[in-house]
Formats: C-alpha cells, structure tokens, sequence
C-alpha cells in the first residue's frame, strides 16, 4: 500500500515538474505573428516601464512580433519619454529623452500610420518635477512632459480612418491635456471624461500610509472644514477644478472597492471574471453612441455616499471598457489597466494564462494578481486574437 502510494505520489510530482517544460515547448512550436504596433508611453520613469510592460508581456506570450520576428521590448520599442537611469534612485543617469510622436510631421504620422496594424496609448499622464528629481512625489509639481498633443490626435485620426486597432485607456486625455485636445478626442470617439478621476486606498490614515498624496489631503482639509477623520480603506474621488471627495468603508461605502462589473456576453466573449474589485486609478466618463460598455464600474455607496454622490454630480455606476466597432475599431480603458507587475520568464509558457485564471485567488483586494490574470489579460488577449487570427 505504502509503495502504490509512493508511486501516484511520485507520478503527480514528475507531472507537476514536467508541466512547465511541456507548455515551454508548447510556446516555442507556436508560430510568431509579426506585427506593426506603436505603443505610447509619456509617463516613464525608470527603465522598468512598468507603464506598458504587462502589455508587451502579453504580446510575448501570444508570440506577436515586430515585423523583423524578434518580440517588442518593453524599454525601447515605444513613442514618448526614454529615461536614462535603472531605477528612480539611481542619480547617476538622471536623464531623459523625449521620442515622441510630436517630433514628426503630418506626411510623417501618415506614413506611419500607413504601416501599423495597431496603437496603445497606455498613459499620457506624463512626467513631473518632484517625481523626476525624488523630492516631495507625493505633492504636485510643474510638467516636464506629458498630455496627449495634437501629434497623438493626428495619429488617432489617421488610424480611425483606417480602421486599424486603436486602445487607449486611463488619463489619456485627462489633466495635463488640453481641452483642444480632450474636444477633438470626444468628437472622434464619443468618449467624455467628467472631471473626475478616483483610486482606492487600503488605508485613508496618513499617519500610517505613505503613499497617500499630501495634494489630496490638503485639498480634502481645505474644502471640509480642516478635518481629516478618516481611519479606514476608502475611494477618493478627484475633480481637474480641485474638488476632493472621500468615500471611507462604512461611513459611506458598503463594500469598499470599486467593482468592475461585466455581463454574461462579455464573460464569455472576453473570458473575463464577471465581478473584479479594481484598487488603482480610474476615471470617470460619459459614453455616446454608438459605442459599446462592455464593463461597468460599481461604487456601492449607503445612504451617505449616495448624497456626496449627488451634490457633486457622480453616478454610481459608470463605464469600466468602451468599445466603438461601427466606425472604426476602438476601445478605451477607463483604469491604469496595462500598469501591472508582472513575471516576464511566464511569458514563455504557453497556457499560463488558463492555469493562473484557475489558482489565482484574491486575498485582499490590493492584491493586483486577480485583476491582471482574471481581467486585463483575457481581455487584451481577447481583443488580439479577434483582431489578427
């Protein structure tokens, strides 16, 4: 008995060890599909471009490549800012260049454009004085770099036209952009941003939680009284006019984090989790026909949030994912969704995606784990397999 015991548990552990090699192989008789993609990332700080690097993760993955078969590099193969230095410590390259789209002409985008199969603006955010030179990130600071320009519109347009593959997504067109800009990108696409931008924080108490901008404090403080009673997790809710909202678990929200919600017919089209409690960046925008919500956000808001809510103009449930189809192929991301940390050597291995949708459990609603193999890369592999079979 003790030996046929011995031998299942022998099989099940030659299995366990074979299983990454098998799908290693399985990765590697994949064909490359080559493909033209223009990535743009304005708000790059380090090396690490963590800004767009889950994207390029998954493009690894689904084996696309550049046009020459070798995969896109998450440091280099993109339009925006290209910082010299490793990490945000590291002073002895304390430089930058910007490579974006705004150094070519309109023949030149045209051209361009002429030879793309697609485009991700992932962030326009841009960079700012503090976060570059490391002092006070946590207050605001003037612009180096960054907002979408007319150079990005142009493009936008021109692959419109096209009906090429376009996806944008979170703060794109929000502050710094310009209102010009912000007009011009509605009129296109039907998409409207409110003012509004919000994150979810697992603890409001400054005095514990570091990385809870001073900015939004003080402006909280400012507008309510000089008071900060807030101990708990919580939403913030930020208007471009310098409006700051507070949402705390209990006071004011029955269940504390945003939640992304989808329909059966995008479960099953996408592969995605129906429910998703999403705890980074997120704004809030009207929508136009003829586009498409694929995913809503929730804000389970009780009686007292229900009325901070309603004065300032916020509804309770807003787009997550717009998808435009009729006249051109588009989407936008109302979140941070491509800014994930992310293993690249799983990238070599064919059906990881599949085994960690079924293992990967949230623990805690920071856990960014579930939000990245449960939502953004059945999506993104979604959207890439439908667009390129």
């Amino acid at each position: 008995m003790k030996t046929n015991k011995s031998h299942k548990y022998l099989v099940l552990l030659a299995l366990i060890v074979m299983m990454p090699l098998f799908m290693w192989m399985a990765w590697l008789l994949t064909p490359v599909k080559p493909l033209n993609i223009a990535i743009i990332d304005k708000t790059v700080l380090t090396r690490q471009v963590r800004e767009h690097a889950s994207f390029n993760w998954i493009l690894k993955n689904l084996r696309i490549t550049k046009k020459d078969r070798s995969f896109y590099r998450p440091a280099s193969d993109y339009f925006g800012l290209f910082p010299e230095r490793e990490d945000q410590f590291d002073k002895n390259k304390n430089t930058y260049q910007k490579k974006g789209l705004e150094l070519f002409s309109h023949a030149q985008i045209d051209s361009i454009a002429g030879t793309l199969d697609m485009a991700y603006y992932t962030d326009t955010y841009g960079l700012y004085y503090n976060e570059w030179k490391d002092i006070d990130i946590l207050e605001h600071s003037p612009l180096i770099y960054g907002g979408m320009s007319a150079a990005d519109i142009y493009l936008l347009a021109a692959l419109k036209q096209k009906k090429k593959l376009i996806i944008t997504e979170f703060n794109d067109v929000a502050t710094p952009t310009n209102k010009e800009v912000r007009q011009l990108f509605a009129t296109l696409f039907g998409v409207n941003w409110s003012g509004w931008a919000g994150r979810y924080f697992d603890i409001l108490d400054t005095s514990r939680n570091a990385e809870l901008p001073v900015w939004l404090k003080k402006g909280y403080v400012a507008q309510h009284g000089f008071k900060w009673p807030f101990k708990k997790a919580g939403i913030a809710l930020v208007n471009e006019d310098g409006r700051v909202e507070i949402l705390e678990k209990d006071t004011h929200l029955s269940h504390e984090y945003p939640v992304i919600v989808s329909s059966d017919t995008t479960a099953n089209r996408f592969g995605v989790t129906d429910r998703m409690d999403y705890a980074y960046w997120f704004d809030i925008n009207r929508s136009s026909f003829p586009n498409n919500i694929i995913s809503r956000y929730i804000l389970d808001t009780n009686a007292e949030g229900d009325a901070i809510l309603k004065k300032n103009g916020i509804p309770k449930s807003f787009p997550a994912v717009i998808e435009r189809k009729e006249d051109c192929n588009f989407y936008y991301f109302c979140g941070d969704f491509a800014e994930n940390k992310v293993s690249d050597w799983l990238a070599n291995l064919k059906y990881i995606n599949r085994v960690k949708y079924t293992i990967t459990i949230s623990r805690e609603g920071t856990d960014p784990a579930p939000f990245f193999w449960k939502y953004y890369v059945p999506l993104i592999s979604t959207i890439m397999k439908e667009n390129f079979k």
